[in-house]
């Protein structure tokens, strides 16, 4: 860990360089994803070293997230969930709170990567769809977390429609991402001293790709079919043996 801090200031450094080369912004911007991309996998290797928490990249069917134009949901149960799939799946744009956005340290590598600030209110939202179909025309891939805050434990909240609009949009590919951490660590109930043994292992699968033709470009229908495979998801895990004995376990300690 002392090693990774030490390396911080190097990656800043490496930030500040690219961010004064003049470059197109989107090539720039890729540069610094692929930098954040890197830090992000580093990080991750040391947080396994110090047996916190261990990254694991699951593969099915589908394979990897291509590296083109698409819109990337996930599930996010953890706090760890943007940098974890940015260390799996590569650089990427994705939408900011727009405290952190705007924050001095953060804000010209937020927007030399070409992030997206949030939106501070409903009406923001339009926004953001116009922000990410910009960036998607450029080459970029965007994440987003429809549910737009940090699921509930063993659970899932509705999604917003933001992300499928962005998509509907820019006639680009949804590509689900379902991320599981088991246990349940950094959720909204379990804080970072609260260590579960043994130390959870943070898994990252894609799934199956939705083209929006598929739902006629209904932003509406492709929302709703997309949250569904999640509930169906989250419905099978919890209904899993050892999840049922966890939960167990733990209401009898909570008692």
């Amino acid at each position: 860990m002392g090693l990774y801090l030490a390396m911080a200031p190097f990656g800043y450094l490496a930030f500040a360089v690219a961010l004064r080369v003049k470059h197109d912004p989107n090539r720039r911007a890729r540069q610094l994803q692929n930098i954040q991309h890197r830090a992000f996998w580093l990080m991750h290797r040391w947080i396994e070293a110090l047996r916190l928490v261990r990254l694991a990249a699951r593969s099915d069917a589908h394979g990897s997230i291509p590296n083109q134009p698409c819109v990337v949901v996930a599930n996010h149960p953890t706090l760890l969930d943007v940098t974890a799939i940015m260390a799996v799946f590569g650089g990427m744009c994705t939408v900011v709170k727009p405290r952190l956005f705007r924050a001095w340290w953060l804000h010209a590598l937020m927007r030399g990567a070409r992030h997206i600030e949030g939106a501070t209110a409903p009406t923001g939202a339009a926004k953001v769809v116009q922000a990410a179909v910009s960036r998607i025309k450029h080459g970029h891939r965007v994440l987003i977390f429809p549910e737009g805050t940090r699921s509930p434990e063993h659970g899932i909240s509705a999604f917003g429609r933001t992300a499928f609009e962005i998509a509907c949009r820019a006639n680009v590919a949804i590509w689900p991402v379902w991320v599981r951490c088991d246990p349940p660590y950094l959720t909204k109930t379990t804080p970072l001293h609260r260590l579960p043994f043994p130390p959870p292992v943070l898994e990252i699968t894609p799934m199956a790709p939705h083209q929006p033709a598929d739902y006629g470009h209904d932003s509406k229908a492709m929302q709703r079919a997309v949250m569904e495979i999640y509930r169906r998801r989250v419905s099978e895990e919890h209904s899993r043996p050892q999840a049922v004995e966890r939960a167990v376990e733990l209401k009898k300690r909570d008692c």
